[in-house]
């Protein structure tokens, strides 16, 4: 489930009301439900305004989503975990301080895992002028203490899953020439769509993940 309305048909986001009582039912099931935790107004607003000022470059891309929009759609999620019983699963975290919530979560009882991805714990903001639209994705490239962080959030068993996050799309999907209209695929694309633990992703994934800097 999206708290970001990446397309209103295949992605559509869902809308506060409907999220907490799909929460309802499924943690009446036992089963898990995840989200893409983005908030969709400041995303939004934010994408409007790059594109009024002309600012569409790569990095620009990351600017338009910055992390409180990451952290506070998180919060929102666990706060609703809390108050519903659901086990939730947070997809495709980018940033430790979202990992410090779902902990803070965890310790009052919420029942939350979490995920980071390879691309995640490689890249940066910095690597976006050089690969362009092969490193847009959502959420975007963080800052490098944001990947430190989440290296030392993995070591110390914070982290539950590293998963590629596989979202492939063909070569014409990326050739906007405004790069905010630009499809978003995931670097993981390229390869398996397999996804480990995280105890055990190191040395599981690295052969898979080395060839991505260059």
């Amino acid at each position: 489930m999206s708290l970001f309305n990446t397309d209103p048909i295949r992605f559509p986001i869902v809308p506060d009301p409907f999220l907490l009582e799909a929460f309802r039912r499924v943690a009446r099931t036992g089963l898990h439900a995840g989200v893409h935790a983005e908030n969709d107004p400041i995303v939004q607003e934010l994408v409007r305004e790059c594109r009024a000022a002309g600012r569409t470059s790569p990095r620009d891309h990351c600017r338009s989503r910055p992390p409180i929009s990451e952290i506070e759609a998180t919060l929102r999620a666990c706060e609703f975990a809390r108050e519903t019983g659901v086990r939730l699963h947070v997809h495709h975290v980018s940033l430790p301080r979202c990992i410090e919530i779902v902990q803070r979560y965890r310790r009052e009882g919420a029942r939350i895992t979490a995920e980071t991805c390879p691309h995640y714990l490689l890249l940066t903001i910095d690597d976006m002028d050089r690969l362009q639209a092969k490193a847009k994705i959502n959420p975007p490239m963080r800052e490098r203490a944001d990947m430190e962080g989440l290296w030392a959030d993995l070591a110390a068993g914070r982290i539950d899953l590293v998963a590629s996050d596989h979202a492939p799309g063909p070569p014409r999907a990326r050739a906007s020439r405004t790069f905010l209209r630009t499809a978003p695929v995931r670097p993981a694309s390229r390869r398996s769509s397999r996804s480990c633990t995280a105890k055990g992703w190191p040395k599981a994934g690295s052969a898979w993940v080395a060839s991505w800097r260059s």
